[in-house]
């Protein structure tokens, strides 16, 4: 797939050059005005762009910056021991033979596409959705998408215990544009009903055998499948 890159961009890989100009593609239904990288992306230690986003008729200004969405990283975790790579390697020492074999390539496949222009989307900088991300699960994104479930479900606002009150209204704004998670999932992350659904289910469960990590990685896989194809088709389109 098509990557556009600048001499010394030493950015992180979601808010690299080229992932400004993916964003500007594949949002364009959403942001209003688009992203021109040269006037609109600030920031020394974090990229961000103060855009209008706009959506079944409501529209919110805000910071918007990039996201990682599936994390297969080797980067170890502070106060963890081990990187996430690792974690779901370890799961292979419950299986043997041909299993454990297949497992370990797709933990292998998981790993390569973990920087990859399938598997990053923008987020509210206003609001630290990024930091809940992390803190409920631990940067699962199932985790994630069945928070934002149960905020639209159940009014549960687990989704807003990172934003300080300065950013508390506009990052209510930005989830009401979403007629649900469905519609959040369908706009942010260009996947279909199915895979959304069974990513709030996924979220509910604890990753704690080789078994539920495949399951893990089996949604990852389809994810990125369902962006890359919509991303192919909005770069043909060009």
């Amino acid at each position: 797939m098509r990557l556009w890159l600048r001499r010394d961009d030493v950015d992180e890989y979601d808010v690299k050059y080229g992932a400004w100009r993916l964003y500007d593609i594949i949002y364009d239904d959403l942001i209003v005005g688009g992203i021109d990288y040269d006037r609109d992306v600030k920031g020394k230690e974090r990229k961000y762009a103060e855009k209008y986003l706009s959506h079944n008729g409501k529209s919110v200004c805000l910071a918007i910056s990039g996201e990682t969405d599936f994390n297969f990283s080797r980067k170890k975790n502070f106060g963890w021991g081990k990187s996430r790579e690792q974690f779901f390697r370890w799961y292979s020492q419950q299986l043997e033979g041909q299993n454990k074999a297949d497992y370990l390539k797709q933990v292998d496949r998981c790993v390569k596409n973990f920087h990859s222009q399938h598997n990053i989307s923008i987020m509210p900088q206003n609001g630290a959705l990024n930091l809940v991300k992390k803190m409920l699960g631990n940067d699962r994104l199932d985790v994630y998408v069945w928070a934002l479930n149960e905020y639209y479900e159940n009014g549960n606002e687990l989704i807003l215990n990172g934003s300080s009150n300065e950013y508390l209204p506009s990052l209510k704004q930005f989830l009401g544009l979403f007629n649900g998670v469905n519609d959040y999932c369908r706009c942010m992350y260009q996947i279909n009903e199915d895979l959304a659904q069974r990513l709030v289910t996924s979220g509910t469960k604890s990753i704690d055998r080789a078994s539920r990590a495949k399951e893990y990685m089996d949604l990852a896989e389809e994810f990125w499948a369902q962006r890359e194809k919509y991303i192919r088709m909005k770069l043909d389109g060009e």
